[in-house]
């Protein structure tokens, strides 16, 4: 349900009012909290794309199905107002920074349709479609605006925040991939006689704290297509039995750039975070080389240093990384760590690893 409240503040949707946090006001106190002007209060319906009664859900690089609707009722035909929508991609709305602001004209009218009409239409396309890839988060909100005569600026309704997955991957279709994806490799690589049969270890034989030891599999590299069924590293675990237990396994490719963020269906676009980039040392151990650009993080590649091997040992660029953690009885999970197992092996930090939520946030104008 729409809401209706005061903004005092000139100009734009204020800061306040993206985060959410202006005084809610009901209709039969508005005309005493607001400033004296001849203000109309109409609602705002989004409708979600996907959804019963929305629009398609988005799909592609073009506008055709890039597409969000939303009907204004209540509305006087002559009133001056300004209707617009703010988007942010992968993150919900905690800073107005990750917000892009449009404003949106009205549908025009269908045939035969009375101009006094008190119920307006409109749609918002992206200006940039192509950016909206899949598997990705959109967050939206509608909002209207009026001037009043002393020029301050009111809000008269906005939407709820509303978000929706593009390509319409239902989070059912991603849980049963992962159960598929888990039975053919735990079939395939768990308790081996030795690791080593399976793949080259990356750390030697240092086992990371929720990682476990991590092998790089024979005849795999982190430059090729990504299949799910054929992750490129495996990670174990040692038991007190002397068995081996694979514990999850993992995905890579080189992260060049914003750019070359993994699209990988049905993986959410958020579950890959990024490997920093940096020197492994003879002792099986990490070195991270930030690039000294690289604002907001994760969005810069790291450039390579010559040669990539040294007194430092074996360097390698930053990579785009997707953790996979077994559940026997479940979904596996996607996390950099495994919580439940190997919290006893040596540890790391932030610098090693991290999520690239700021990375790409907010849509171009």
């Amino acid at each position: 349900m729409s809401r209706i409240h005061c903004a005092r503040e000139s100009g734009r949707i204020s800061r306040r009012a993206f985060l959410g946090s202006v005084i809610v006001i009901s209709l039969g106190l508005l005309g005493a909290r607001c400033p004296p002007g001849s203000v109309t209060f109409p609602t705002i319906r989004a409708l979600l794309p996907g959804a019963p009664g929305g629009t398609a859900p988005w799909r592609g690089t073009n506008n055709d199905t890039k597409v969000l609707l939303a009907v204004v009722e209540n509305l006087r035909p002559d009133a001056d107002i300004e209707v617009s929508v703010g988007v942010s991609r992968h993150r919900a709305w905690n800073s107005a920074a990750y917000v892009r602001h449009f404003v949106v004209r009205p549908d025009a009218l269908t045939p035969g349709e009375s101009p006094d009409t008190t119920t307006r239409h409109f749609t918002f396309r992206p200006p940039h479609p192509e950016d909206y890839k899949n598997s990705q988060l959109v967050f939206f909100r509608w909002f209207v605006e009026a001037t009043q005569d002393n020029g301050d600026r009111i809000i008269l309704a906005e939407s709820p925040p509303q978000s929706f997955r593009i390509g319409e991957v239902a989070q059912a279709q991603v849980d049963q991939t992962l159960r598929d994806v888990q039975n053919s490799v735990v079939q395939r690589f768990d308790r081996p006689t030795n690791p080593v049969q399976h793949g080259v270890p990356t750390h030697l034989n240092r086992c990371l704290r929720g990682m476990g030891i991590t092998l790089l599999r024979h005849g795999q590299d982190l430059n090729g297509p990504i299949n799910l069924f054929e992750p490129q590293l495996l990670m174990y675990v040692n038991r007190e039995d002397g068995s081996w237990r694979l514990m999850g396994w993992a995905y890579g490719t080189e992260h060049t750039g914003v750019d070359s963020h993994p699209i990988v269906s049905p993986i959410p676009w958020e579950a890959w975070f990024v490997h920093e980039a940096g020197w492994h040392p003879a002792d099986g151990g990490f070195d991270p080389t930030r690039p000294s650009d690289d604002v907001p993080r994760g969005s810069q590649p790291a450039e390579a240093p010559f040669p990539t091997v040294g007194p430092g040992g074996v360097w390698h660029p930053r990579i785009w990384d997707l953790h996979v953690f077994r559940r026997d009885d479940g979904v596996p999970i996607l996390s950099i760590e495994d919580p439940e197992v190997a919290r006893d092996c040596e540890d790391w930090d932030s610098s090693w690893f991290f999520m690239a939520p700021d990375v790409d946030v907010q849509p171009r104008e």
